[in-house]
C-alpha cells in the first residue's frame, strides 16, 4: 500500500515537473471561496432586484460575497473598474458585479444565469452578455430609464426636457427686444444676421455651461450622488413654485427673470446693433438669465452624470438638448426674414401668454419634482 502511494506522488511530480501542472496549486484552488464585489447605488431599482438573488445564490453556493454602495466605496469602485478595463461607456451603471475575470452590468435574467454558471464551475465568455445588452438603472435615485448602447432613452429625455426648456420667457424675450431694434434702425438683412449671431451666442453658452456642469457632477455623483439628487429635487420644487407664483404675482417678490439692475446694461449693447456688440449681448444675457434658464439643464445634467455618460457621447447629447432649445429662437429669425410672420405680432403674443408660459414651465418642474421625491421615498 505504501510502495503504490509513493508511486503516485512520483508520477505526479512527474506531471507537474514536465507538463507545468502544478498539483498543489490545484489543490488550494479548489478549496478556494469564489469572492463576488456587488456594487450597488441608493435608489436604483435594478440593484434592489439584483441583491435578494446575490443573497439567495450565497446560501445554495458555497462563495463570498461583498457588497458595496458607491458613494461610500468611491475608489474601491473606481479601482475596480480600471482593474477590469470596464469601457468608460458602461462606467457609472450600476448594478454592476465583479466575479472572477468577469463583470456584469445591470440586471437581467441572462446575467443571473451566467452568474450562477459561474459558480457551478461552468466557463463563460461575457461579452456575450456585455455586447448589446439592455442595462437598467434609476437615475436621480427614482427615474427608471433603460439605456441601451446607442442610448436612445437619454436622448428621450433628453428630448422632453430640453421642449419643456425652449417654452422659455427670458431667452425668447432678449431676442425679440434685439430684433425689434434692430429694424429700426437697420435693415431687415442685418436683423437677420444680428439675431443669427445672438441665437448661435446663446447656443455655444448653453452646451458650454452644461458641458462643465455635466463634469463636475460626474466626478461628485458616485461619492455623493444620494445629496446631488435632493439638491437637484429642491432646487427644481423651489424654481417651480417661483415660476407659478409669477403666474398670480407677476413682478412681485423673489422671481426667476432678468434682473432689474442688468436690463440697461443689455439696452446699452442692443442698441448698438453691431455683430460685435450682438456677441457681448449673447454673453450677458446668458450670465443673467443662468437663474431663469438653468434648471432643466441641471435636471439633464445630472442624469447625464449619473448615467457615467462622458466623451463624444456626452457632447452629442448635450448638442441635441441645445438644438431643441434654441429652436423658438430659430423660429423667430428665420420667420421674421423670410416674411412668415411679424415681429410686432411675436412681440404681442409673447406679452399676452408669457405669464401661462412661465406657468407651464412651472407645473412641469413640479410633477418633475414630486415624482422623483414620491419614488425616492416609496
Amino acid at each position: 500500500m505504501r510502495k503504490r502511494f509513493f508511486v503516485l506522488i512520483s508520477f505526479l511530480l512527474f506531471l507537474n515537473f514536465f507538463s507545468g501542472f502544478n498539483f498543489v496549486s490545484a489543490l488550494e484552488n479548489s478549496n478556494e471561496k469564489i469572492e463576488i464585489n456587488f456594487f450597488w447605488m441608493q435608489g436604483c431599482s435594478a440593484c434592489g432586484q439584483m441583491e435578494p438573488f446575490l443573497e439567495d445564490l450565497e446560501k445554495e453556493y458555497d462563495f463570498k460575497l461583498n457588497s458595496y454602495e458607491t458613494s461610500k466605496h468611491r475608489d474601491l469602485f473606481l479601482q475596480m473598474l480600471n482593474e477590469y478595463n470596464v469601457p468608460d461607456d458602461r462606467k457609472g451603471y450600476v448594478p454592476i458585479v465583479f466575479v472572477q475575470d468577469n463583470y456584469f452590468v445591470g440586471y437581467s435574467d441572462q446575467i443571473m444565469e451566467m452568474i450562477e454558471s459561474i459558480l457551478k464551475g461552468h466557463e463563460i465568455n461575457n461579452s456575450e452578455i456585455l455586447i448589446g445588452e439592455i442595462v437598467k438603472t434609476k437615475v436621480l435615485g427614482v427615474w427608471n430609464l433603460e439605456f441601451s448602447l446607442k442610448g436612445k432613452s437619454v436622448f428621450g429625455a433628453g428630448f422632453i426636457l430640453a421642449l419643456l426648456d425652449s417654452i422659455n420667457v427670458c431667452s425668447i424675450t432678449v431676442l425679440v427686444f434685439l430684433i425689434v431694434f434692430s429694424l429700426s434702425v437697420c435693415s431687415l438683412k442685418r436683423a437677420f444676421k444680428i439675431g443669427l449671431v445672438f441665437t448661435f451666442i446663446i447656443f455655444i453658452f448653453y452646451t458650454s455651461f452644461m458641458l462643465l456642469l455635466t463634469g463636475i457632477l460626474g466626478y461628485f455623483v458616485a461619492q455623493y450622488g444620494i445629496y446631488i439628487r435632493l439638491a437637484v429635487i429642491l432646487i427644481s420644487v423651489f424654481a417651480g413654485l417661483l415660476l407659478i407664483k409669477d403666474f398670480f404675482w407677476y413682478g412681485k417678490g423673489p422671481s426667476l427673470r432678468i434682473p432689474q439692475s442688468a436690463k440697461p446694461i443689455l439696452e446699452k449693447y442692443m442698441k448698438q446693433a453691431t455683430l460685435s456688440s450682438t456677441i457681448i449681448l449673447g454673453v450677458l444675457a446668458s450670465l443673467v438669465e443662468l437663474p431663469c434658464t438653468a434648471i432643466f439643464p441641471l435636471i439633464y445634467t445630472a442624469i447625464l452624470a449619473e448615467a457615467g455618460v462622458s466623451g463624444l457621447q456626452r457632447v452629442s447629447y448635450i448638442l441635441f438638448y441645445n438644438l431643441i432649445y434654441i429652436w423658438p429662437l430659430i423660429f423667430i429669425v428665420f420667420g421674421t426674414y423670410l416674411s412668415w410672420t411679424r415681429i410686432e405680432s411675436i412681440d404681442r403674443i409673447l406679452q399676452k401668454y408669457k405669464k401661462i408660459m412661465k406657468l407651464i414651465a412651472g407645473i412641469s418642474l413640479l410633477l418633475i419634482s414630486f415624482y422623483f421625491a414620491g419614488q425616492l421615498i416609496f
